[in-house]
């Protein structure tokens, strides 16, 4: 059976925006999406595939990223990205919270997706 690890980001910014999302990972740091998790016509690979992309659309028809990004792009599309709040990172091991901009939360949270959704050319900043 394999391990999994959470990391959650939990954003309480000035006035009613609210969020929080929950990241899990595989054993070797891959991100694991939610079953439900959509594929709109824009996360199709060959819509607007990278330059230096190395995925074959007949394997990989959605691009990885912009799949496991949808749910967070969606749920904070409204939020204003320089209303100041606390942000809090919780892992099993610590937590840290900073007061700040939603967008410095949003900029981390959008860092740690790309970098574990299985892009080639990302995956080197695991």
């Amino acid at each position: 059976m394999s391990k999994t690890r959470e990391l959650k980001y939990i954003f309480n910014i000035e006035g009613d925006d609210k969020f929080d999302f929950t990241i899990r990972f595989d054993e070797n740091c891959n991100f694991i999406p939610n079953e439900e998790q959509e594929k709109p016509e824009w996360t199709k690979l060959d819509d607007l595939k990278c330059r230096n992309c190395s995925l074959n659309s007949s394997e990989t028809p959605h691009c990885p990223v912009a799949v496991n990004l949808h749910y967070v792009v969606e749920r904070t599309k409204d939020m204003i990205s320089h209303k100041r709040g606390k942000i809090a990172v919780v892992s099993p091991e610590r937590s840290y919270m900073k007061e700040t901009d939603a967008q410095d939360g949003l900029l981390s949270l959008f860092g740690v997706i790309m970098a574990t959704s299985g892009c080639p050319i990302l995956s080197w900043f695991k």
